[in-house]
């Protein structure tokens, strides 16, 4: 059944941050599977959805998941001011209104985490945002 949660969390993510009027600047430039270099995104920030560990959350009467769900911001630019300010808007949309994946009932969501790093000899600059979703099957 965790791996069931992980798709519709997926889904439930990107239509999240693609209909966020906060993020309208960034329209066409949220993805699944990004650029893999940054001149490919055209020298503007980018979001994509990243890494995910899931692992099984039950009780004696139900079943679920608990998703540690990784969002990463691009920026091909110097400095992490540009990441950083997107950063914040992103955490601030899901804490306040998180995702609502089409199987499954989100019943805690806490942002874990954030890591900054540079990419492509510097030219890059990325921050990884970390949230932690626990999913109750509902199906």
């Amino acid at each position: 059944m965790t791996m069931a949660l992980s798709a519709p969390l997926q889904r439930a993510l990107f239509e999240r941050l693609t209909t966020a009027p906060e993020l309208a600047t960034l329209h066409g430039r949220i993805h699944d599977d990004a650029p893999h270099r940054s001149r490919d995104a055209g020298g503007e920030p980018y979001i994509t959805l990243g890494d995910e560990t899931i692992s099984p959350w039950n009780t004696a009467t139900d079943s679920g998941a608990a998703h540690e769900a990784v969002i990463r911001v691009y920026a091909p630019q110097r400095g992490f001011l540009a990441v950083k300010e997107i950063a914040a808007v992103i955490v601030a949309l899901i804490e306040a209104n998180p995702p609502k994946p089409e199987r499954g009932v989100i019943v805690t969501h806490e942002f874990s985490g954030a890591r900054t790093r540079r990419e492509e000899n510097g030219a890059l600059r990325r921050i990884d945002l970390t949230f932690r979703f626990v999913i109750e099957d509902d199906a």
